[in-house]
């Protein structure tokens, strides 16, 4: 199996993800079926930040023969649709493996798993999505979104509290958060399962929020100045939080500086649309965003909901 990793890391055999992978085919061979009413989330959410169902297969071969398991292992590895995918998670660093037998058919399964990144790791993917943001802004014309720590930091808390709380939804009080002096502001929440790597699913996060009128408003808004983004790996998901605010001019002088991608942007806007009435505070855009993963698109249901 690692040597479809390419230049990754090999994985490293875990007990606890081959404990759920054990869990997961005994539920499969119970039931007589690949694709059983079971959630392997919940064993692995205590230790495990991000994790991808591989594969599964089934034979009724002879579960003691040596043959049977070179068969099953040939079998799962050579699905490049789905056990080649989820192998070559640059976020996995574990593998577990299961097989159960019953009824005359023996199961098997793979799992793969990771945890969260290092905080600077998050941080750059951050910017990122910040510069993804503004590259949209400055191909219409728009100026850039000044990014703000303090914004950013009330983005992360949020998004972190998602992750905990396996839940996609909007902080009820970000706009009480912001740094004294917004004028008005919007946020934006999305979720991303299983994902094969930070930046694919960073990228993934952003196109669903482009694709969304309502998210892709708050994205170009002429009239926003700041923007803060939080990221957080929990519960199998990465969860993003993008948070929008205007602010007067010279009011958040200290706050931080355009990124990356708003060098060549034109400073002013377009004249498009104006600040929303702000006089109970800023409501929340509707919907929220969901990008499905390669998992969810499986006819196996297996991740964590």
């Amino acid at each position: 199996m690692n040597g479809l990793r390419g230049g990754l890391p090999p994985l490293v055999l875990s007990d606890g993800v081959t404990a759920a992978a054990q869990a997961l085919a005994e539920a499969m061979a119970n039931a007589s079926d690949w694709q059983p009413d079971f959630d392997f989330g919940p064993h692995l959410q205590a230790e495990w930040d991000v994790w991808r169902f591989v594969t599964a297969r089934w034979t009724t071969r002879d579960p003691g023969d040596p043959a049977t398991v070179r068969l099953l292992s040939d079998v799962l590895l050579g699905m490049p649709a789905y056990g080649s995918a989820s192998v070559t998670c640059e976020l996995c660093t574990h593998l577990g493996v299961g097989v159960a037998t019953a009824h005359g058919r023996t199961y098997a399964t793979a799992l793969v798993a990771g945890r969260a990144p290092a905080d600077a790791v998050i941080a750059a993917a951050e910017a990122e999505m910040a510069d993804l943001v503004n590259g949209l802004r400055a191909g219409l014309g728009l100026r850039a979104l000044t990014y703000d720590a303090d914004i950013a930091a009330i983005a992360r808390r949020w998004s972190e509290t998602m992750g905990a709380e396996e839940r996609l939804y909007h902080n009820p009080d970000y706009w009480r958060q912001y740094p004294t002096g917004a004028r008005s502001g919007a946020e934006n929440v999305s979720r991303i399962t299983a994902p094969l790597s930070l930046r694919a699913a960073v990228r993934d996060a952003f196109d669903g929020l482009v694709d969304s009128p309502s998210h892709y408003a708050n994205m170009v808004n002429p009239g926003y100045t700041h923007l803060g983004v939080g990221l957080a790996l929990d519960n199998g998901s990465l969860w993003v939080t993008q948070n929008f605010a205007q602010y007067a001019p010279g009011a958040r002088t200290t706050a931080g500086t355009p990124l990356a991608t708003a060098t060549g942007s034109t400073s002013g806007s377009n004249g498009a649309g104006t600040p929303p009435d702000t006089s109970t505070g800023p409501a929340p855009e509707e919907p929220d965003n969901q990008r499905p993963s390669a998992v969810q698109r499986r006819p196996l249901a297996l991740t964590a909901t």
